[in-house]
């Protein structure tokens, strides 16, 4: 199935699910969805060759020592509910995913968090 980028923007947001298997892309075992199955840089043989690109706001990201918690006021883990959940959370953070992918790609990630972001701050 041919898709456009409406559609995999849909699918990221898990508003749409796959038409062969009825998966949304928050299943561990959705499908993976590609724009051209022809590009290059899906040849196991050529991927070494291309420049690859990440959209992390960390400038040294992933470091083994990242502590996302570090930076949290008293305050502020008090209303994420004590340290506990703050641990939670922290181990949820440090266990994403880095999405690597092609400049364009990236941009577009980029630019979809961007408009995302706005979007849920004028909500």
């Amino acid at each position: 199935m041919r898709v456009d980028l409406d559609w995999i923007d849909r699918w990221e947001q898990a508003k749409e699910t796959c038409p062969g298997c009825g998966m949304t892309c928050e299943h561990e075992d959705s499908p993976r969805v590609t724009l051209d199955s022809c590009d290059p840089a899906l040849d196991d043989d050529r991927v070494a060759q291309f420049s690859w690109y990440h959209t992390s706001t960390q400038a040294d990201w992933p470091t083994r020592d990242f502590d996302p918690a570090a930076v949290l006021t008293p305050e502020t883990r008090m209303r994420m509910g004590g340290g506990e959940r703050v641990s939670a959370w922290a181990a949820r953070q440090r266990a994403k995913a880095l999405h690597v992918g092609a400049y364009e790609a990236a941009v577009h990630n980029m630019l979809r968090r961007i408009r995302d972001q706005y979007s849920s701050r004028t909500s």
